[in-house]
């Protein structure tokens, strides 16, 4: 039997509903090196998920974008990842790599760190 790894892969770099947060110049390079180095170098072959990603032509790689996405679809593809829908769909490994901004907060007196989206 094959093992499955997978890697979801997310780069945030504008931020339009926190006026409080500057944009970033290299969340979603950073986060597309990091899905490059999975495929070229991989010690496994990673099935490789991108978000945002940035529409494709046929026969081109797909490549993080500096689009946005909503919240809601950021939450289930995490959820989809490490908690899938069937056994039949659980990897041997789950990459979650996320480059942007996030912060710290108390939450039930612990400290919790969130991503900002």
């Amino acid at each position: 039997m094959t093992r499955q790894w997978e890697a979801l892969i997310v780069g945030i770099e504008e931020y339009p509903s926190f006026t409080t947060l500057d944009n970033l110049i290299v969340a979603t390079k950073d986060a597309e090196d990091v899905a490059q180095q999975l495929e070229n170098y991989g010690y496994e072959t990673f099935r490789i998920q991108r978000l945002p990603q940035q529409p494709h032509k046929k026969g081109s790689k797909p490549n993080v974008s500096s689009w946005g996405i909503k919240v809601e679809d950021l939450k289930e593809k995490i959820k989809n990842l490490f908690n899938p829908r069937s056994l039949q769909e659980t990897p041997d490994l789950a990459l979650f790599y996320f480059s942007g901004h996030g912060w710290r907060k108390i939450v039930d007196n612990k400290e919790d760190t969130f991503f900002s989206n």
